[in-house]
């Protein structure tokens, strides 16, 4: 039995392997990847479609789509659906995104005959009842009433907008783009854009059932293009609520690709700046300061674009005080330590190393790979580039992609 008095020795690795995928399924503008694991008697099915809001000539009408698809199909209420996956410990889960729609099936590998035919049915057939999608417009804009209540939502909100413009990336949907949306709509938005072109199936899966999968997935030849980013945009934008007695704070600029040379460097720096609870902002302004309980800066990577977001809530009588000592962190972003450096570079390493302990897990990078035509070796290789970075790697990164005044704000409150 180990002493549990005496911590474990400090083990250094750089290694990340991902279970190889296993192409399963590949028809023309269709294919189809297997990873699997006997570990556990469980699945997931993932079936991901070009359906994102870049493709919408309609505000709203491509998450209206993907969420009316489990309200009905042409033989099965939305009661019945319910009821069958319930019975069957089943759930569907659908991911309507700005490039992507996902629609995923996770269930017991011996249920999955149970509840596979329903699966495929409501991937292809979906009926888009009348009374169903009038319920969920009164739904979505009661929740729609309370959100605007929230800062975070509005500056979330602003901060797209700001950055992107009037791209699909930048718009945010309003009560009257729901109200205008009719059935008619969604149905013409699956005809041209619901065709099956990636399949994730991770788990343990039963040949037969693999089979019927393949059988059952069908793409059909898709007629519309993606919406372009015309150009990214910048400026300020202040939404004054009186009644509020915080505000939210968003700060955005576009970003850079993963395939970028500077990635890494780039991926860390912000790391160190806000990715983390041991990063420069949540240290100097959450704990020195107590200017907000929490902060944050992240990368968000969409096919079009990146963005790059700095957000805090804070008390309106600290809002000056929290801009000018979130200015100060990026401006002294090219001083700091080898201590610092390699406490950020391990974290890092390491929360990558750890993300991959399920087998859903490692399908999601897979996934994320095969999605964005990325090497096999993609995260291996750039743990190995975040290894290596060296101060002035960090200051180069610092000084090109984290200036105060290349950041549109936000701030709503």
């Amino acid at each position: 039995m180990p002493d549990r008095r005496v911590a474990p020795p400090l083990r250094h690795t750089l290694d990340f392997t991902l279970p190889k995928p296993e192409l399963f399924l590949e028809k023309e503008g269709l294919s189809g990847w297997l990873i699997a694991s006997d570990l556990q008697p469980v699945l997931r099915i993932e079936v991901c479609f070009r359906a994102g809001k870049i493709t919408e000539n309609q505000e709203a009408v491509s998450s209206f789509t993907a969420s009316m698809l489990e309200k009905g199909t042409l033989n099965k209420s939305a009661s019945q659906i319910a009821a069958i996956l319930d019975q069957h410990s089943a759930q569907l889960e659908i991911s309507p995104g700005m490039d992507f729609t996902t629609i995923s099936l996770y269930c017991l590998t011996s249920n999955l005959r149970k509840v596979l035919p329903l699966f495929l049915e409501i991937i292809s057939a979906p009926s888009f009842d009348e009374n169903e999608f009038r319920l969920h417009c009164e739904i979505f804009l009661q929740n729609l009433q309370v959100n605007k209540e929230k800062n975070s939502y509005l500056a979330g909100q602003a901060i797209r907008g700001l950055v992107f413009g009037d791209h699909p990336y930048g718009r945010s949907t309003e009560a009257e783009d729901i109200k205008a949306l009719t059935t008619e709509h969604l149905k013409s938005f699956f005809n041209q854009w619901y065709s099956p072109f990636s399949v994730f199936v991770s788990g343990k899966i039963e040949a037969e059932d693999l089979k019927t999968l393949n059988e059952g997935l069908q793409p059909r030849i898709i007629s519309g293009n993606a919406i372009q980013m015309p150009g990214i945009h910048k400026g300020e934008k202040r939404i004054e609520r009186n009644e509020s007695v915080q505000c939210s704070i968003r700060m955005g600029k576009p970003g850079i690709s993963r395939t970028d040379n500077d990635y890494p460097a780039y991926l860390l720096t912000n790391h160190l700046l806000g990715g983390f609870f041991g990063s420069r902002l949540m240290k100097n302004i959450r704990e020195e300061k107590g200017l907000t309980y929490g902060i944050y800066s992240g990368v968000q990577h969409l096919q079009q674009a990146t963005m790059q977001t700095i957000g805090a809530d804070v008390n309106k009588e600290n809002l000056e005080a929290a801009m000018e000592a979130i200015r100060l962190e990026l401006t002294t972003l090219t001083d700091l330590s080898d201590e610092e450096l390699m406490t950020a570079k391990n974290h890092f390493i390491g929360s990558m190393q750890n993300d991959v302990n399920t087998i859903f897990a490692a399908a999601d990078k897979i996934k994320t790979l095969q999605l964005n035509q990325l090497s096999p070796s993609y995260y291996q290789e750039l743990i190995l580039s975040l290894d290596k970075l060296t101060i002035a790697d960090i200051k180069k990164a610092a000084e090109i992609h984290f200036q105060p005044q290349d950041f549109s704000v936000a701030i709503a409150g």
